[in-house]
């Protein structure tokens, strides 16, 4: 389960980054990418910090 949540963490980031890059969504969107990035990043976080304690 914890390498499920490290993996979705990781996607859920670089989909964020990608959005993110894309110059040719309109600015608005591309700022949504911020959400998937940082959710990516706690979700990825969250993992580590559950492994280390079991």
């Amino acid at each position: 389960m914890l390498g499920a949540m490290l993996g979705g963490g990781a996607l859920l980031a670089w989909w964020g980054l990608q959005r993110l890059r894309d110059r040719e969504r309109p600015d608005a969107q591309r700022r949504q990418g911020w959400w998937g990035i940082n959710l990516g990043l706690a979700l990825a976080g969250l993992s580590m910090i559950l492994f280390l304690r079991s």
